[in-house]
C-alpha cells in the first residue's frame, strides 16, 4: 500500500509540475476554437450478460472546454447509441475526454476515461446503469471530412444481480465544422 501511495504522489507532483500552462475553462477565452465534428456511429456492442448487438448513433467531438492543454490536444466526444438484439433494446449515452496525439497532418489518436449512462429494457422490465470505462480512438480528418474508429470498454453498476458491462469497437463518419 505505502508503495501505490508513494507512486499515486509521484504521479500527482510531476503532473502538477508539467501543468503550468494547461488551462481550466478555456472556453471562456474569447476566440477558443472548439472545432466541432458531428458523426454517425456504427458499434458492435458485446455486453457479458447479453446477446452481442449493432449499435447506431451519434457521435460529437470537439476541444475540450473543460480543461485543455498547451496545444489544444484534449477532445471531449459525446455519444448517443441505440441497440436492439434479442429483444434487450439499450439507450446508452457515453462522456469521454481524451488526449490525441497527432500522427501526420490528418490523423491523430486519443485515449482517456469514459463514463456512461445507460437504459437497458428486456421482457417489459427496465434498468438503468451508470459505469466507468476507458475509449481509445484514431481520427482522420480530410478537410471537412471525419473518419474515425474506437473501441471502448465500460464497467457497471450491478443490480439485482444483471449488469451490462460491454466492449464497443465502432466506427464513425461525420463532418468537421
Amino acid at each position: 500500500m505505502k508503495k501505490l501511495t508513494l507512486a499515486l504522489a509521484l504521479l500527482g507532483a510531476t503532473t502538477l509540475a508539467g501543468a503550468q500552462s494547461w488551462r481550466f475553462l478555456p472556453i471562456t477565452d474569447p476566440g477558443y476554437p472548439l472545432k466541432p465534428t458531428l458523426a454517425l456511429t456504427f458499434n458492435r456492442v458485446s455486453p457479458y450478460d447479453a446477446p452481442d448487438a449493432i449499435a447506431w448513433g451519434v457521435d460529437f467531438n470537439f476541444n475540450s472546454g473543460l480543461i485543455q492543454s498547451p496545444d489544444n490536444r484534449m477532445r471531449t466526444h459525446l455519444q448517443v447509441h441505440r441497440s436492439d438484439k434479442e429483444g434487450v433494446k439499450a439507450t446508452v449515452f457515453e462522456l469521454s475526454p481524451r488526449y490525441t496525439w497527432p500522427l501526420g497532418e490528418s490523423f491523430s489518436a486519443g485515449f482517456g476515461p469514459s463514463l456512461t449512462a445507460l437504459r437497458t429494457r428486456a421482457a417489459g422490465v427496465s434498468r438503468t446503469f451508470t459505469g466507468l470505462g476507458l475509449a481509445a480512438g484514431v481520427n482522420w480528418n480530410l478537410g471537412r471530412v471525419y473518419v474515425g474508429a474506437d473501441l471502448r470498454w465500460h464497467n457497471t453498476t450491478r443490480k439485482s444481480g444483471v449488469d451490462y458491462d460491454a466492449t464497443a469497437p465502432g466506427l464513425k463518419v461525420g463532418i468537421n465544422f
